[in-house]
């Protein structure tokens, strides 16, 4: 994944979070236009950062399997850990496109 899109996605995480943050506000759910503003946002957000969350730790557990290989492991952890690389690498193909798409905005 490219840095520009990981900017992109750590900025709409840091956007739910704010909402989050917002609709929790005893002011804002006092306010109920306000308050559908932040449900709807939310409910937009949402979909796109369990999906780069889910991307993150499939690439962690990638990691963590690579790193696992280059040390002194028997053949069948070995044989395990190449199985688990090649889920994972699956895994987050699969994950970046689902999340190119969740990028593209919607029609109006």
């Amino acid at each position: 994944m490219d840095e520009r899109l990981v900017e992109r996605l750590d900025a709409v995480v840091a956007e739910h979070e704010d909402v989050l943050n917002r609709m929790a506000d005893p002011g804002v759910i006092a306010e109920a236009s306000g308050y559908q503003e932040l449900l709807i946002r939310h409910g937009e957000l949402k979909p796109l950062v369990e999906a780069y969350r889910a991307y993150r730790g499939a690439e962690q557990e990638l990691n963590d399997a690579q790193d696992l290989l280059e040390g002194n492991v028997d053949q069948e952890m070995r044989e395990f850990l190449q199985e688990v690389v090649a889920e994972r690498t699956a895994d987050l193909e699969r994950l970046d496109a689902g999340l190119r798409t969740l990028l593209v905005p919607k029609d109006p």
